[in-house]
């Protein structure tokens, strides 16, 4: 078969204007690769002045067909476009005026080395090509004119670079680049948009470095003065924020989110917070844990419900949330928690399904009863809710071991209770660690040897924890087990 009836051959099966060819007579996915391979070596092995007509205009779909995903895609990809954009400047060196690579093309090759899965060398790779054409652009060849898809295309590698640390200063670095080109009339084809300005946003709030959310910050000072920031653009750095472990890296987080909500309320839609906004903000108020949090995380959980209605928050910022409850370590919290859960029951139960509560959602409610610090009296009705919680569970969701073990600290000294909730572990094979320890702590030791049946801590019967995933099972199977992560309340 000819070169040139490969190639059509080949075209014929690829995207079509968005649309693709789902014919029983396609041809094979490894065949079109063969055939690719065969054409670029053909193509690159054609000796410098003897490339014919044909292969020239037949070069650009070569290359686009490299760059599609279902037949390309990887480093052999990005290595097949270079070489097929080299051959063509060794033929323009000889004389060839019709051998042009233009921007397009590269712009080809730079998203093929960004979407590599290459890396940091991908990264690098894309920084090197686009250098090259800025400088052959200063040199007075117009025809591979970066603009501003090359160099959202190296943003994008630097993104793409497996969570290199240094990568989000390389890609300000991109930027603060772009910038200066388009201000300086250099290039005004490069002004940077809110995608560009938001990439390096993400990966300076995804870096963990210590100086990340001041980087955010002045990049989102900057960016203020020529596109208009999004919800996204606040987003990274709420994150960047919520992720800091410096002092008032909360209190900071909680503030923009402010600034985001009266930014709402002003009429900017576009930088109204979102679930994303929210959760982020809860969860870094869960990890300082009091009062004044937990009533920050519940204010924003009825921001949430306000701004995200007819819908409602999704299962996650509601456990959050009960989860800041029972971590406060506040008297009476537990009615908080309870009464957050019974929010999101009625949401559930009049058709939000993506509030479903879960086995996460009631533990976290039995553990804010079994922290009560109040009186005998606050306690016993602490018991009465966790209880309540514990038997409403089976509507929802299974209880896992961290459920039983909350559950037999809550009705700590409440004998009947304890043997009833023990048994039950046993029968749904939940017995770990924290199950036993709570039990030994809840009933008498003669009582806890009559529920043991003569077993000790480290030689149950298999059938009593065959449904836990913690370090008791692994003891028991040899370690040969992946440890799995334990459930938190």
């Amino acid at each position: 078969m000819s070169f040139s009836s490969k190639l059509w051959l080949l075209l014929a099966v690829l995207p079509v204007t968005g649309a693709y060819v789902t014919s029983h007579g396609a041809v094979p996915v490894k065949r079109q690769q063969k055939w690719l391979r065969e054409m670029t070596t053909d193509i690159c092995q054609q000796p410098p002045g003897e490339l014919t007509e044909d292969m020239l205009q037949r070069t650009p779909h070569l290359m686009h067909a490299w760059s599609d995903a279902r037949i390309g895609g990887g480093k052999e990809s990005a290595l097949a476009l270079e070489s097929l954009l080299v051959r063509l400047a060794e033929e323009r060196s000889m004389g060839n005026d019709q051998a042009i690579a233009s921007t397009e093309d590269y712009n080809c090759l730079l998203e093929v080395w960004a979407h590599s899965r290459s890396g940091i060398a991908a990264a690098e790779r894309c920084e090197q090509i686009l250098t090259e054409m800025e400088d052959r652009f200063k040199l007075g060849d117009n025809t591979v004119k970066p603009d501003l898809k090359s160099f959202k295309a190296v943003l994008m590698a630097w993104k793409l670079a497996d969570g290199a640390k240094f990568a989000a200063v390389r890609a300000q670095r991109i930027l603060e680049w772009t910038i200066r080109l388009a201000s300086t009339g250099e290039n005004e084809d490069v002004l940077p948009d809110a995608d560009c300005f938001d990439i390096v946003l993400q990966l300076w709030s995804r870096s963990g470095l210590p100086d990340a959310p001041a980087k955010t910050e002045q990049l989102f000072a900057t960016k203020m003065d020529s596109v208009k920031p999004r919800t996204a653009s606040y987003n990274a750095v709420l994150a960047a924020w919520c992720k800091s472990k410096k002092g008032g890296a909360t209190t900071r987080a909680y503030q923009i989110l402010g600034f985001m909500e009266g930014r709402a309320q002003a009429g900017d839609v576009a930088a109204a917070p979102d679930e994303a906004s929210y959760t982020a903000v809860v969860s870094s108020l869960l990890k300082s844990p009091g009062a004044l949090s937990a009533r920050r995380a519940e204010d924003i959980l009825r921001q949430a419900e306000a701004r995200i209605a007819p819908q409602a928050p999704d299962t996650i910022l509601y456990n959050t949330v009960i989860g800041c409850w029972a971590r406060c370590n506040k008297g009476k919290a537990y009615r908080k928690a309870r009464s957050i859960l019974d929010r999101q029951i009625n949401n559930f139960e009049h058709g939000l399904k993506r509030s479903k509560p879960d086995v996460y959602g009631f533990t976290s409610v039995i553990a804010s009863c079994s922290m009560e610090p109040g009186g005998s009296e606050e306690r016993t009705k602490a018991f009465h809710v966790a209880l309540g919680a514990f038997q409403q569970m089976n509507r929802y969701d299974k209880p896992n071991h961290v459920t039983y073990g909350t559950m037999l600290k809550a009705d700590y000294l409440r004998h009947k209770w304890a043997k009833k909730i023990f048994r039950q572990s046993i029968r749904d094979g939940l017995v770990g660690d924290m199950v036993i320890s709570r039990m030994r702590e809840s009933v008498s030791p003669p009582i806890f040897r009559d529920l043991m049946q003569g077993h000790s801590r480290r030689n149950l019967p298999e059938a009593w924890f065959c449904n836990v995933h913690e370090k008791r099972k692994e003891r028991a199977q040899g370690g040969n087990k992946k440890r799995r992560k334990r459930a938190e309340v």
